[in-house]
């Protein structure tokens, strides 16, 4: 992981709606110098989002080399919760591509975040403000841990996962790739979460998540999908 006192390049945005709009702010707090925006939608283009300008869709970075600029993931998850696992891969699979093609995408830690010692944090990983990750935790590549999501001891999020706003992961937690934790969830110590799986919002889940699964309750049940 590229840690943010060590970044050079200045930055590019994928994306110019809510969630980028996030990244970003966090991307002014910590001083970076943020170039454009992005995005697919052609409405955007030529507007500014916190004073920065949605210069076009992803064809410019033909004009923007790895060489001299670094990117950040823009592009949140929807509200629809049929298709949020298919989202967050979605995301990964542009994050890949570009990595492949030479592009960085540093992890951005909010200053009001606080990120234990003894931590592995992934390529991509964003940590917004007022999240708490433990000592001995992993955030895997592209992984989002939202505004005030707590993260305890020795827990492993899985790359392109989404920690929601206000999630508490307790002690041990192992949450697979791909998977979508809703807001104000509670995962009970020591519970393994599976890929491509989700959690509804307000759950508490006190037992294992198989793969592709979606719970909710208090405490969480199998939900018809």
């Amino acid at each position: 992981m590229e840690s943010q006192s060590e970044m050079t390049k200045p930055l590019i945005i994928l994306g110019a709606g809510g969630h980028a709009k996030v990244v970003l702010s966090v991307a002014l707090e910590l001083g970076i110098d943020v170039k454009c925006l992005t995005d697919n939608d052609k409405k955007k283009h030529g507007k500014k989002v916190l004073g920065i300008e949605v210069l076009g869709d992803d064809r410019i970075l033909g004009a923007y080399g790895p060489d001299r600029f670094e990117l950040a993931m823009g592009i949140g998850v929807g509200s629809e919760s049929h298709q949020l696992t298919i989202q967050l891969e979605h995301r990964f699979k542009i994050f890949t591509r570009l990595s492949n093609q030479g592009y960085s995408f540093p992890a951005l830690i909010h200053p009001k975040a606080v990120v234990a010692q003894e931590c592995t944090i992934g390529n991509g990983v964003q940590i917004f403000s007022g999240s708490i990750v433990q000592p001995n935790c992993s955030v895997g590549d592209l992984s989002i841990l939202n505004t005030k999501s707590s993260v305890d001891h020795d827990c492993s999020i899985g790359k392109a996962s989404h920690i929601a706003p206000g999630v508490t992961c307790g002690g041990n937690v192992k949450i697979g790739a791909h998977a979508q934790i809703g807001i104000g969830a509670i995962i009970l110590p020591n519970t393994n979460i599976k890929d491509n799986s989700i959690v509804a919002a307000g759950s508490v889940v006190n037992a294992d998540v198989n793969v592709g699964e979606k719970v909710g309750g208090t405490p969480a049940r199998l939900m018809v999908k």
